[in-house]
């Protein structure tokens, strides 16, 4: 009788793939036999709709073998599955724009301030790093380049004196 022991995994070591989170897979163990599966955390994970448990190998960053198996052999599990990861992905990037990070914070303070003068850039040191890097004008020498462009061509011969009286 072949015995297998449960693979735990810290939440913080790796984020699980929702197909493996006990669902529809639940993982019986680690494989590490060669370099790709030392590489991509390779797993022994046992499929929770046959019947029998059939075990399958995979990858936590490789889930191609569980996902094939579940839309062969187990079609409204799999959209079952489809569904729940949208609403997975939907949630993360729900989350991810919400986020507050000092820097919107900032950006928020600065467009609620009602001081409009550039000493009111010494609160905001972020926006302040923006406005001096996009709103600096460079020091340009063309329009007086041109004038001497211009000067030196009337005494080489490229404009006639008539040409100068206008």
């Amino acid at each position: 009788m072949r015995t297998s022991t449960t693979f735990n995994i810290n939440a913080e070591e790796a984020q699980l793939p929702l197909i493996l989170n006990g669902k529809y897979f639940k993982i019986v163990k680690a494989i590490s036999d060669t370099k790709h599966q030392k590489a991509a955390n390779g797993v022994v994970a046992a499929c929770q709709v046959c019947p029998n448990n059939k075990s399958l190998r995979g990858s936590l960053k490789v889930t191609s073998n569980f996902l094939n198996h579940l839309k062969e052999r187990h079609r409204p599990q799999y959209d079952e599955f489809l569904l729940e990861k949208d609403q997975q992905a939907k949630r993360a990037r729900k989350e991810k724009s919400v986020e507050e990070t000092p820097v919107r914070v900032e950006l928020s303070h600065y467009i609620n301030d009602l001081d409009e003068s550039v000493e009111s850039l010494n609160r905001y040191p972020t926006i302040k790093s923006a406005f001096f890097l996009y709103n600096t004008p460079l020091p340009s020498s063309a329009p007086v380049e041109r004038l001497f462009s211009y000067a030196g061509m009337i005494g080489t011969g490229y404009l006639t004196v008539e040409q100068t009286r206008l």
